[in-house]
C-alpha cells in the first residue's frame, strides 16, 4: 500500500504505529487526493478530518434544561439566518447522567459563525455563549477505565 502511495504522490510522510501506518499529507489538496486514490484502489483507511472541515462548536448557557432541542434549532435559524446549524445537543452530567442547562451547538464554518457570539438574549432569556472546550486528555470510560471508546 505504501509503495502505491509513493509511486502516485512521491515521497509520502508515513509512520508505523502498532499495526497501522499513519500517513501525513503536506496540503489539504494532497489529503483529498490520497483519500480518492485509496477509495479507487480499495485500500482500507481511516481519516481524521482536517480542522478546516470540522464544525465550529459553541455552548449556550442560561436556557432551562427542559428546553426542546428542535425549538432551539428553529429559533437560532430565525435569529441568525446566515449561520447553518448542523446539530444541537444537550450536555449531561458525566456521573449522574442527568441533563444540564448547557446546550452544545455545531455550526458549519462559512465565515459567519462568529456572529453567534453577538446573541445575549435568546428565547426571552439572558444567555451566555462560549466556545466549546473539550476536557483535556484522552476520553476514558467510566465503566472499564479503557480509553477512546
Amino acid at each position: 500500500m505504501l509503495k502505491k502511495l509513493n509511486n502516485k504522490f512521491g515521497k509520502v510522510n508515513a509512520i508505523l504505529a502498532n499495526e497501522y501506518i499513519k500517513v501525513y499529507p503536506e496540503t489539504a489538496e494532497e489529503h483529498r487526493d490520497m483519500q480518492k486514490f485509496c477509495r479507487e484502489e480499495n485500500i482500507e483507511f481511516y481519516v481524521i478530518r482536517p480542522l478546516s472541515e470540522r464544525p465550529f462548536k459553541v455552548v449556550i448557557k442560561g436556557l432551562h434544561r427542559d428546553t426542546d432541542i428542535e425549538e432551539i434549532k428553529s429559533e437560532l435559524t430565525i435569529a441568525l439566518p446566515e449561520i447553518e446549524i448542523l446539530k444541537v445537543g444537550q450536555l449531561k452530567n458525566v456521573r449522574t447522567k442527568s441533563p444540564m442547562d448547557i446546550f452544545m451547538i455545531e455550526l458549519k464554518k462559512n465565515g459567519h459563525e462568529n456572529n453567534i457570539f453577538e446573541l445575549t438574549r435568546f428565547m426571552f432569556l439572558k444567555i451566555k455563549i462560549q466556545n466549546f472546550r473539550k476536557p483535556p486528555g484522552a476520553t476514558q470510560c467510566w465503566n472499564c477505565n479503557m480509553f477512546n471508546h
